[in-house]
């Protein structure tokens, strides 16, 4: 069985995936600031590395690997290299996605370098996943679900199959100058992407509603606003705290259409703070001032999964109905998503 190795890189991080998450016997590199998040989780890499331009300080570690600022690899790039002198042959690399574009792109570099070493590499952030195939195949299951992408990573890709998704190509040449890989959708069919000769970029991000708005609910005066604002402090690296009866003016945000990306755009404006998924925690404190909020947490929940969203309220939501609809109730615990003080 092939050693796995987990990297985590600065860039955009919220969590390890259920079925992506480090065990026993796999290797965990911090590149740089990503050591803040494995802080944040309670856990020490194996090794920590990098130029540390990132964190700006050098932490103590007992497998610390200082490189110069004046390098040829990004930290990502050197924590891969590291990982395969180690014998690793699976890599998650989380936290290379988001923040700095150059960033991103050099990681995509890196995935389609390691396929054609017959690596198998998986990029992952924002609730998205990216994996490159050369000269080969990749399989999903019946149980997959969301939207799909393939784009030719050089300049042509030959042979190229899709099977089992709403689009099939079958045996198509993609180009890189053409995206005609871009937006399939599974449909619970096992699906295949093969390509014959050259090398394909394959991202997809699940749609199902994995995460769902915190909701936390209770008398006044019992703590609630203390306890989601330090969360905040310990778990991400900034909150953006919204209180509908100290902040009147915000509820009009909620006044037209309630898009999730509209509504971000508007709260990113009015607090000048930046709201990305997995590094901040977004509240909405005393929202029963502001009945459209809450029902824009629907669309938080079905539209933008990615972000972490939490509410406190004086009332509890009706147990036979709440802003989700029929579809779930928000006092459901088997959800995790209801907390009662």
């Amino acid at each position: 069985m092939k050693k796995r190795c987990f990297v985590i890189g600065a860039g955009e991080f919220d969590g390890f995936m259920t079925a992506a998450a480090p065990g026993e016997g796999d290797l965990v590199i911090a590149a740089d600031g990503g050591y803040q998040y494995l802080k944040m989780l309670g856990r020490e890499p194996d090794v920590l590395l990098g130029d540390f331009d990132s964190l700006k300080v050098v932490p103590e570690h007992e497998h610390l690997i200082r490189h110069s600022p004046i390098k040829d690899d990004t930290d990502m790039a050197l924590a891969a290299a590291y990982a395969q002198k180690e014998g690793c042959g699976i890599f998650f690399l989380y936290g290379g996605l988001g923040g700095r574009l150059d960033h991103t792109l050099a990681n995509i570099q890196l995935l389609t370098g390691m396929a054609k070493k017959g690596l198998e590499a998986y990029l992952i952030g924002g609730g998205s996943v990216m994996t490159a195939v050369a000269d080969g195949s990749l399989t999903f299951s019946e149980a997959s679900s969301g939207m799909l992408s393939v784009f030719c990573m050089g300049d042509r890709a030959l042979g190229v199959w899709e099977t089992g998704l709403k689009y099939t190509l079958e045996n198509a040449e993609l180009t890189c100058d053409r995206a005609l890989g871009v937006s399939n959708e599974f449909i619970g069919e096992k699906s295949v992407i093969r390509v014959q000769s050259g090398t394909l970029l394959v991202k997809w991000k699940k749609t199902g509603k994995n995460r769902l708005p915190l909701l936390l609910y209770g008398a006044r005066l019992v703590g609630k606003t203390y306890t989601l604002t330090h969360f905040g402090r310990d778990y991400f690296r900034n909150t953006v705290y919204v209180n509908f009866e100290r902040m009147p003016i915000i509820a009009e945000f909620f006044s037209g259409d309630l898009s999730p990306e509209r509504i971000l755009h508007f709260l990113e404006e009015y607090f000048s703070e930046k709201i990305v998924p997995g590094q901040t925690l977004l509240i909405f404190d005393e929202i029963q001032a502001c009945k459209r909020a809450l029902t824009a947490l629907k669309y938080f929940a079905e539209e933008a999964p990615e972000y972490h969203v939490a509410r406190a309220a004086i009332t509890a939501p009706a147990r036979s109905r709440g802003a989700f609809g029929n579809r779930f109730a928000i006092g459901a615990t088997a959800s995790g998503v209801s907390c009662s003080l």
